[in-house]
């Protein structure tokens, strides 16, 4: 069990400029729990999502090619890989198809890795973006990747955050 979940910890989202920044967004951890879920009802299941990248200082986010005012320096964005039971990461498109799948609003494809948030028309300057990190290609879905499941039955996910229950969905 995590300390922000059970999946997460506040450390995998610091900002790893050094500067200590780790006010991470409950909503996109709820957000990556959905995730872990769905991937764990797939036949191959899910040992565990790392966070490649989580909040980052506006100063940091430039150092490493993003912007001083991107999803990350908002705390609403994660680059990630998810692992299978047996160790195999995903690839990116599968990540962006579950993620679509659980209600993310910016994905976007990377080498190894899927950057995902939860981005909207109060929080970003555009509430929406389906892309392709690496050639710039826009996506108007990723639904054409999307796992099929072993079972198609109800499951129960209960997100707590700090100690607090802050999501029970059903799907």
């Amino acid at each position: 069990m995590g300390d922000l979940s059970a999946h997460f910890d506040r450390a995998e989202f610091r900002c790893k400029c050094g500067c200590g920044r780790d006010d991470i967004s409950p909503d996109l951890v709820a957000k990556l729990e959905q995730i872990y879920a769905y991937f764990a009802r797939t036949p191959t299941g899910c040992k565990a999502i790392v966070i490649t990248s989580g909040i980052r200082c506006p100063s940091y986010s430039v150092k490493v090619g993003g912007y001083s005012s991107d999803a990350h320096t908002k705390s609403i964005a994660a680059d990630i890989i998810v692992y299978s039971k047996n160790g195999i990461p995903y690839n990116a498109e599968t990540i962006a198809a579950v993620a679509e799948h659980c209600g993310f609003s910016g994905i976007g494809l990377m080498n190894g890795a899927c950057h995902v948030d939860i981005r909207n028309e109060h929080n970003y300057t555009n509430a929406h973006w389906f892309g392709d990190e690496r050639d710039g290609q826009n996506f108007s879905t990723f639904q054409q990747y999307l796992p099929l499941m072993a079972k198609q039955e109800k499951h129960k996910l209960t997100v707590i955050f700090d100690g607090k229950t802050i999501l029970e969905k059903e799907f």
